[in-house]
């Protein structure tokens, strides 16, 4: 079940490059520049949101915030750009996003690979990039990550994106490959338990999403320095079936092996996943996201589950559409 889906994963390396040489649509700016950005997407498209509030804590001096849900916050005016991301184009809470935004008068810029977000760029003349279609979402990060920096470059603001080292280490499936089949070695029958820096935060979010959609598991994800704090606490008397996977930059990382260490202390199975420090934050993301994805789709196959169907997500859906009211309300 797991053969043909991951091939949607193996080409990520095409993908990325198919999407830098994808035109803008409408390209336009603002003059004067923005007083902040948000970047508004759900699930799959919405972890694009994460790496670039990352990329902004250290590269802008204007506030990024993300938005998963309906409504963007009070505080977002016309002085903002509203960045929408939605692989479909037809994600609800994302098009509520858009329509509020046009409202205000915000600058806009959206992606998806076509849907009703493609007929309301076309229409309102928003800056627009196409990707790909007939894809899932998760399967479709490279293209919406480099084309959501191409869309931010053409509004002025530059971020680093995707280096032709990260484009060489999307192409070594063959190392992909083994680096998941040794994350997912044990994993079966149990809980997975991501733990990251603030930095890779979008990391270990991807990795709960990932086993989530791909192989039906409930995930937990923790952050440091904020795990510290409370969540270290919970394993001095840990229950159930768990493996924390423990995310260290580098051989060096003192506060992830930090945490490595605590929890093996603890008697918890600890999986350390070593990222390549001579990547840069976009291919580091990319690459082990990656890696992450082929993981999870091992542990899929091996427990006989369809990683393409998502019928709770369907539900979800399906419930949107049927709801009278508006969001917020009972």
């Amino acid at each position: 079940m797991t053969e043909g889906f991951i091939g949607f994963y193996l080409d990520w390396k095409e993908l990325a490059e198919q999407t830098m040489k994808t035109e803008v649509e409408n390209p336009s700016r603002r003059e004067g520049g923005y007083a902040g950005i948000a970047v508004t997407g759900m699930g799959g498209s919405g972890i694009v949101g994460d790496v670039i509030q990352v990329l902004g804590w250290e590269h802008l001096s204007i506030p990024v915030i993300v938005v998963k849900d309906f409504n963007i916050p009070k505080f977002v005016g016309k002085e903002w750009l509203v960045l929408s991301i939605s692989y479909s184009g037809n994600t609800l809470e994302t098009l509520s996003t858009v329509k509020e935004a046009m409202e205000r008068g915000c600058d806009l810029a959206a992606i998806s690979s076509g849907g009703k977000l493609e007929e309301l760029a076309h229409e309102h003349g928003i800056t627009y990039v196409k990707v790909e279609s007939g894809r899932v979402p998760r399967a479709s990060m490279p293209a919406l990550l480099v084309g959501a920096l191409k869309l931010l470059e053409v509004k002025g603001v530059k971020l680093p994106g995707l280096s032709s080292k990260g484009l060489e280490a999307l192409g070594r499936t063959d190392d992909a490959l083994k680096e998941a089949a040794d994350l997912a070695d044990g994993l079966l029958g149990r809980i997975p338990v991501f733990v990251s820096d603030t930095k890779h935060y979008p990391l270990a979010v991807r990795g709960k999403n990932e086993f989530n959609e791909n192989t039906k598991i409930v995930s937990k994800v923790e952050i440091l320095p904020e795990w510290g704090h409370n969540d270290i606490v919970g394993w001095e008397k840990w229950l159930g079936p768990l493996t924390a996977i423990v995310f260290e930059l580098g051989g060096n990382d003192r506060l992830m092996k930090f945490a490595a260490d605590y929890l093996k202390e603890s008697g918890v199975p600890v999986k350390e996943v070593v990222m390549d420090e001579s990547l840069n934050y976009v291919d580091r993301v990319l690459y082990y996201s990656l890696v992450i994805g082929l993981a999870s789709l091992k542990v899929a196959g091996e427990r006989g589950v369809d990683p393409s169907i998502t019928k709770s997500i369907v539900k979800y859906k399906s419930f949107l559409k049927s709801w009278k009211g508006r969001p917020g309300e009972a």
